[in-house]
Order: structure tokens, then C-alpha cells, then sequence
């Protein structure tokens, strides 16, 4: 299922994410101050024991420029970067195939960085950033810090269509401060994949759950998932159904649905997956299915939400840092503190395929209860 390929030994060991292409021939990986090292796949590259980065392209941060948090969205692929000040910017990493005469592919790779962007308090570190783009819109989430304590804001920004039916620039058109909502401190913020839904959990371990209406944002619930507090909240392929993180590692699926008697929508567990036997160090979810990949410490898994069977698990010789999943759910790539990329064969074409899947009911996303039937990706 899961076959070590090669390593790479690039050298970087203060990067902050890392990422790769669809073809999976041009992995990256990025540091907090915008430095992009792209190292393109060959045998020579696979055989040299200290590879140098095929090209290193710097986003065009200002001078004195600090950034304090992140976000990367592999299938978009997109960065954004959140400062110290209160403002954030976004990276895109455009990568493009050229063909020669005779059909050979080549990969080339260009950033495009935008201007500078403020949310919220001015001057308020952002510590967690998050955010949804589709043609025409784009949302922010981020929690700042300031002396009283976290603040949570979303920033939207949306596209008029011109005479021509094509959406003119984003235009900014909304701010919400959603800090008096929020019981405790606030630590994190998802925007799901509709752009209509965002999950705020905090320090008293509690997961609010906000709607959008047109300009209005509502809270639809307040929820406690476990008694020791939230470590982590992750977004799964789609970006309805969360994997959320305990802080003593106990690991939890959940998913929007359709409450009719509440008359509206919430969340709730469908998935108790494992506990990882400690904080969880690592997350990285698949670009094509409910697959992801998590750990603790040397301990990593790869398990499949749908279903709740674990694919692989593996005590690694060292501590893997990040981690990402190639686009055709057939690679693994971790990046370890030490500035090696380990790549990984993947060969798990039906994921969702077992036992339970077959022969019991299974607790499908955005359903009320499970049900006696099977969903194929």
C-alpha cells in the first residue's frame, strides 16, 4: 500500500509548509519569509546525496515585512501569509506544463504575490488565518492577538459582474468581528467549502458554528466535543466535514447535516477515529477522497474518514514536521526537522471499499444517522 521512494536531504530546516504539483514532479517547500525552494524530480536529484534547489523564488514581501501564521491550500494552491501588523498577503504558486515536439513534459513554476491586505485590529498580530476564494469572492478568517485577549474577524470581499458577464476586480464589502460571540479566547477559524459556514473553536473547548445569509452571519451552535479542550480542527476534501483533535490526541469526525427539527443546520459526530497518544504534530488531508494523514511525533497514520478504517501506520526513524498528499492520492511527502523530504509510493485505489462499507451501515457526510448503503469515490 505505502513503499518508501527516496529522500532528499535540501538543506531547509526552517520551513514552514510544504507542497507539490499534480505531476508530482516540482515538491516545494516554504519558509515564513516567503522563500520558495522547488526541487525538480529526476534521478540525479534522487541520487545526490546534498541536492541544491532547482530554483528558489522569493515572494515579494516589503522590507521589515514579519509574518507570524500561514495557510496553504494544496489544490488551489495558494498561500497566504498573516503578519505581525494585522495584515496579510496572499501567494499563488502558478505552476505550468510545456510540451516539446515530441510531447515531453517540462513543469515551470511562478509566484504571483498581491498587495498587502488589513483585517481587524490594526497592528494585532495574526497567531491563525484561514480563508475561501472562488472566482468572484473571496473570504478571510483570522484570530489576532491583542492585550484583551484574541480577536476574531472575517473580512469578505466580492466581484461584480461587468456589462460582459465577467467579474470586474474584489471589491471589499464586509467586515464581521465576531469576538463578543465566542465564550472563551478564540484559537481557530475554518471557512468551509461553500464559503456559507465557519467553525470557531476556542480555549474553553468549545466549537461555534456560524452561517452566512446575503451580509448576515448567524451562530447556529455552540458545541464541547471533549471534556480536556480542542488541540486542532482540520478541514477534510470538501471542506464540510472536520477531523478534530483532542488535546490529549483523541481524534473525531465531524460533519454537517440538516437538523429539521432544530430547522437548520449543524454539526455533530459521525467518527471516532483513534487517539494518537498524544498532542497531534501533523495533518495533511487528501486533494481527492476522505483520506488524511496524521501523527504524533514518529507515530503517523493514514486513515479513511468515511469508513474509519486506518490504510497504514508507520513508527518512522524520525519526526516528520509537515506533510503533504499528492493530488492523485498516489504519493506521501513529510518534511522532517532536519531539512529532508521523504517521498512515499501510494497505492490505495479504493479506500472506502471494505468490510463495513459492504455489509453495514455507514455514517455518510451531511447525513442525520447511518444508513445501509455505499458511496464509491
Amino acid at each position: 500500500m505505502v513503499k518508501e521512494d527516496f529522500t532528499l536531504a535540501t538543506g531547509v530546516e526552517d520551513a514552514a509548509f510544504i507542497g507539490i504539483d499534480e505531476w508530482g514532479v516540482l515538491p516545494f517547500t516554504a519558509s515564513m519569509d516567503g522563500e520558495f525552494s522547488f526541487f525538480r524530480i529526476s534521478e540525479e536529484m534522487k541520487t545526490n546525496p546534498t541536492p541544491k534547489p532547482t530554483q528558489v523564488l522569493q515572494a515579494d514581501f516589503a522590507d521589515g515585512e514579519s509574518f507570524t501564521s500561514w495557510y496553504y491550500d494544496p489544490i488551489q494552491q495558494i498561500a497566504i501569509f498573516g503578519s505581525d501588523q494585522g495584515t496579510y498577503r496572499i501567494v499563488s504558486i502558478n505552476y505550468q506544463p510545456h510540451f516539446d515536439d515530441e510531447g515531453n513534459r517540462r513543469v515551470e513554476v511562478q509566484l504571483e504575490t498581491s498587495d498587502p491586505f488589513s483585517i481587524g485590529t490594526t497592528g494585532a498580530p495574526i497567531v491563525q488565518i484561514n480563508f475561501y476564494e472562488k472566482p468572484g469572492e473571496r473570504i478571510i478568517g483570522a484570530i489576532q492577538k491583542t492585550p484583551e485577549g484574541h480577536q476574531i474577524h472575517i473580512s469578505r470581499f466580492k466581484a461584480k459582474r461587468s456589462i460582459f458577464g465577467n467579474p470586474e476586480e474584489l471589491k471589499h464589502t464586509k467586515d464581521y468581528d465576531l469576538t463578543s460571540e465566542i465564550s472563551g479566547n478564540p484559537k481557530g477559524v475554518l471557512i468551509n467549502g461553500l464559503g456559507r459556514g465557519f467553525l470557531v473553536y476556542d480555549d474553553t473547548g468549545t466549537i461555534h458554528f456560524f452561517t452566512r445569509e446575503g451580509t448576515s452571519l448567524t451562530k447556529e451552535q455552540s458545541i464541547v466535543p471533549f471534556k480536556e479542550g480542542i488541540a486542532n480542527i482540520q478541514w477534510l476534501h470538501g471542506k464540510i466535514s472536520a477531523v478534530v483533535t483532542s488535546v490529549s490526541g483523541q481524534v473525531d469526525l465531524m460533519s454537517m447535516y440538516m437538523d429539521h427539527e432544530a430547522g437548520g443546520l449543524r454539526y455533530h459526530q459521525i467518527q471516532s477515529m483513534r487517539n494518537l497518544g498524544g498532542s497531534q504534530t501533523l495533518f495533511a488531508a487528501s486533494q481527492r477522497n476522505r483520506a488524511f494523514v496524521h501523527g504524533n511525533g514518529q507515530n503517523v497514520f493514514l486513515d479513511y474518514a468515511t469508513t474509519g478504517d486506518n490504510r497504514w501506520e508507520i513508527n518512522l526513524p524520525y519526526s516528520p514536521v509537515s506533510a503533504v498528499i499528492g493530488s492523485k492520492y498516489d504519493r506521501l511527502v513529510f518534511s522532517s526537522k532536519e531539512g529532508n523530504l521523504h517521498f512515499y509510493k501510494l497505492d490505495d485505489p479504493h479506500p472506502e471499499a471494505s468490510f463495513k462499507t459492504y455489509f453495514g451501515k455507514v455514517w455518510y457526510e451531511s447525513q442525520e444517522k447511518p444508513e445501509f448503503k455505499w458511496e464509491s469515490t
